[in-house]
């Protein structure tokens, strides 16, 4: 699975399908519908978003991972963790998204571009794939480190 900003291997138990692109001047958000390549069910979304950062935007810390979600509406953290992966420091955050939606949003920045992968997942799936999300991670490809080259 490929966009100007996302490459995701997706391995061949799963399908995907794009659901929705938008491309605006300081961001890119592209849906994708993950579906269980036997069973035809519907497993998650995923959220792929980039943002261009403001020159003086805040480094990404756990004292300000809010500001960084607002755009997601009404979302509670609870719980997040630090992670180091292929030179990155990212933030994986398990949010409620309301009465029977978890996310897992995965935040990290790359000189002025904000990475954030968001998967939607019904509640009472979410301990039989959280596996799987963070297999997707480590599989994951930034592939822009400025937005200006875009």
């Amino acid at each position: 699975m490929k966009t100007k900003f996302y490459s995701i291997e997706i391995p061949e138990s799963l399908t995907y399908e794009r659901l929705k692109s938008d491309k605006e001047d300081l961001s890119n958000t592209d849906v994708f519908k993950i579906v269980d390549s036997k069973k035809q069910d519907i497993k998650y979304l995923i959220y792929l978003m980039s943002n261009k950062l403001n020159s003086n935007a805040e480094t990404l810390s756990e004292n300000n991972l809010n500001e960084y979600l607002k755009d997601l509406g009404k979302v509670e953290i609870l719980n997040h963790e630090k992670i180091f992966f292929k030179n990155s420091e990212i933030f994986k955050l398990k949010l409620s998204l309301g009465k029977e939606i978890i996310g897992v949003v995965y935040l990290t920045n790359v000189n002025n571009v904000l990475y954030r992968m968001l998967f939607m997942v019904p509640d009472k799936f979410y301990t039989d794939i959280k596996n799987e999300i963070d297999l997707l991670l480590s599989t994951t490809l930034f592939l822009k480190d400025n937005w200006d080259d875009v």
